[in-house]
């Protein structure tokens, strides 16, 4: 059976200097070769996994000299032509100083994001220490391409702050409930029908004490599943006044939760125009009637002459 050893010598000398023999160790490294040639086999598995992958992967040892880097990796920077990695990801003299080489040598997995200067895209980062077949460490880093990700993000983002903007200037009342009722944002319409100073004192609340008259466990939409859509409803204020209000409640995703968007706009105006229009028919409608009742009475009474001069006329 053939085994690895390891051999280790001293050449032994006599007073004059002569050679008068060798004294050597032998040691038995079967079982060290064995574990160094799998672990040189998972690593060349790894490698194959970075050659096929598609995200970006290089190694670097602790004295930031680059050991491997993915295709993927060469093709967005280049081939690193024994660059230190400082040099060949940053252009730069020296170790960065955001380097998480201190920590991936300590043994910790670093999560991280960076944008590249040199093709201004945006990468999310793992870090973590890999050991090797001599038994060393070095950093293992994973890059993955986010910045289409962080680009729809940041139009997502601006596209919610223009809508808010847009609601929060709107000239109706707008108001977000979430499930459990809660009041959780209003614009300045709103602050200004419920008669508060602020937008502190709405938020948290419960909506039936602001915004909706009816009872608890008795919401029209949450409760009763009823749909609003451009119908009259009461918007109740902090004093308790009720205002007439054309009310909208649509099922919106906000902020990853699903909420009640609710619109409603102030009607006093228009109910008040409605009533004046009301009376006045109303006023209208009695004079008809007397004018109809007057005009009949002369009739009547014109009728009662008309026979009274029958009469006289057969008399004389």
């Amino acid at each position: 059976e053939e085994v690895d050893i390891e051999i280790s010598g001293t050449v032994l000398l006599n007073s004059q200097g002569n050679l008068i023999g060798l004294q050597g160790i032998t040691r038995d490294i079967t079982e060290r070769k064995k574990a160094e040639l799998k672990l040189q086999i998972e690593h060349d598995k790894l490698t194959a996994i970075f050659e096929s992958m598609e995200d970006g992967a290089y190694i670097v040892n602790k004295d930031y000299e680059i050991q491997y880097v993915n295709p993927l990796l060469k093709k967005e920077f280049g081939p690193p032509e024994d660059k230190k990695c400082y040099e060949y990801f940053h252009n730069s003299n020296k170790p960065c100083t955001f380097c998480k080489n201190k920590d991936v040598f300590a043994g910790k997995t670093v999560h991280w994001e960076w944008t590249s200067l040199k093709n201004g895209k945006t990468y999310d980062l793992i870090d973590t220490p890999m050991k090797n077949a001599d038994g060393s460490i070095s950093k293992l880093e994973i890059f993955r391409d986010i910045t289409e990700r962080k680009k729809a993000k940041k139009a997502l983002e601006q596209a919610h702050m223009n809508t808010k903007t847009i609601l929060e200037k709107a000239q109706f009342g707008v108001a977000i409930v979430d499930r459990d009722k809660k009041i959780k944002w209003v614009n300045e319409r709103a602050i200004k029908m419920a008669g508060v100073k602020n937008v502190d004192v709405m938020i948290g609340k419960n909506c039936c004490e602001y915004l909706c008259p009816a009872n608890q466990n008795e919401c029209p939409i949450l409760d009763k599943g009823q749909k609003l859509d451009n119908s009259e409803r009461i918007f109740r204020r902090h004093d308790g006044k009720e205002i007439p209000v054309i009310k909208t409640v649509n099922e919106i995703n906000f902020d990853n939760e699903e909420v009640l968007l609710e619109t409603f706009i102030d009607i006093t105006e228009r109910k008040q125009a409605e009533n004046k229009i009301s009376e006045k028919v109303e006023e209208l409608e009695k004079f008809y009637k007397l004018a109809i009742g007057r005009e009949l009475k002369m009739i009547e009474l014109k009728k009662k002459i008309e026979k009274l001069e029958a009469k006289l006329k057969k008399q004389r």
